[in-house]
């Protein structure tokens, strides 16, 4: 097999890694159950020594993505992992999140550590160019969470410091509304998709803010859950899913009850993902002992569907994030040095 190398302009060196197979630990059957299957795409690795802190697909396109890694921002072709444009923003070690718009036209790039103070971004999706920036200078530290509302107007940050989420105009960037908690980092944030609510988590807790009013609906302390960072909202808003130690949990958002549990991992889920058909749910975790699974999983049921043993002769790590492309065909599991693509067959 060969490996391409690709020396980006911004010293970013990708290795990508043609179609492979990994080893099937389980796969269903049963003709009742949805007939999905995760196949492996390809795997395209980032020797930099920065780390990838966000990774998501162009909601235009399965075939391209953009990539935070270190002090860069990459709009990347994934077939080939040529660069459509590359903004350079600050040093490597920054924490940074970036999300494509709705609507595909703008990037909202999120910073932290940099000159003491976070800042905001906007950036053309057409080249990559600087639209607008603002600094955070009450957010200090740690920008450890962003998302866009589902209508494109508001974006969301969420601090490490501070444990507060801010709203801002999705087009001058001003702050709009501050949504208080009791404190604690906020690791991740996301709308419903109805746009009505907005969930965070804070600290060890689950909060549930309306949008509204601004009020917190409810907060739940989530380690009887036994609840880590990672949430999810379904596509129609009526669930979320999580990482729960090393189980993955669905939750009924009306109810707040859990109702349905699927594991164990080898270790702590850290990445949770739904199709966009609402049939299945997608997690997997941490390496432990040279082995890491993600695990495809029938929502009404709970019924694993197939357990995928991700390959540890890779060097394989922790799974940091994991995302569909809106057309429900491939799947991306975001680790901190490697991209990996995988088809979803229906």
């Amino acid at each position: 097999m060969k490996s391409l190398v690709l020396f980006f302009t911004f010293s970013l060196v990708v290795t990508a890694c043609g179609p492979r197979s990994e080893p099937l630990a389980q796969l269903n059957d049963d003709p009742e159950l949805p007939t999905v299957r995760i196949e492996l795409d390809s795997v395209h690795r980032i020797d930099s020594g920065a780390q990838i802190w966000a990774a998501s697909f162009d909601p235009e396109s399965p075939d391209a993505a953009v990539v935070a890694a270190g002090g860069d921002v990459t709009y990347l072709d994934l077939p080939s992992i040529r660069p459509h444009w590359n903004y350079r923003f600050g040093h490597r070690m920054e924490i940074s999140k970036a999300l494509i718009s709705p609507n595909g036209r703008v990037v909202a790039h999120g910073s932290g550590f940099e000159e003491g103070s976070g800042k905001l971004r906007l950036l053309s999706m057409t080249d990559g160019s600087l639209l607008r920036e603002i600094a955070l200078a009450d957010a200090d530290g740690w920008l450890d969470s962003l998302n866009w509302s589902p209508d494109g107007r508001f974006i969301a940050l969420g601090s490490y410091d501070d444990g507060k989420v801010r709203l801002f105009d999705a087009t001058t960037l001003r702050l709009e509304r501050t949504l208080e908690s009791a404190g604690g980092a906020v690791y991740a944030i996301s709308f419903s998709p109805d746009g009505r609510f907005l969930y965070g988590s804070v600290g060890s807790d689950l909060h549930l803010w309306n949008l509204e009013s601004g009020a917190l609906v409810w907060s739940y302390d989530a380690r009887w859950w036994n609840a880590g960072e990672t949430y999810v909202f379904s596509p129609d808003s009526r669930y979320i899913a999580a990482g729960a130690g090393t189980d993955a949990i669905l939750i009924d958002v009306a109810t707040r009850q859990i109702v349905q549990r699927v594991g164990p991992h080898p270790s702590h889920v850290t990445a949770v993902a739904f199709t966009p058909d609402l049939c299945c749910v997608v997690s997997a975790g941490e390496n432990t002992a040279g082995r890491t699974e993600m695990k495809l999983w029938d929502i009404a049921t709970g019924t694993v569907l197939q357990t995928v043993v991700l390959n540890a002769a890779d060097g394989f790590e922790v799974v940091a994030g994991a995302s569909v492309s809106r057309d429900g065909s491939k799947l991306m599991l975001t680790t901190r040095q490697s991209l990996r693509i995988y088809k979803l067959i229906y």
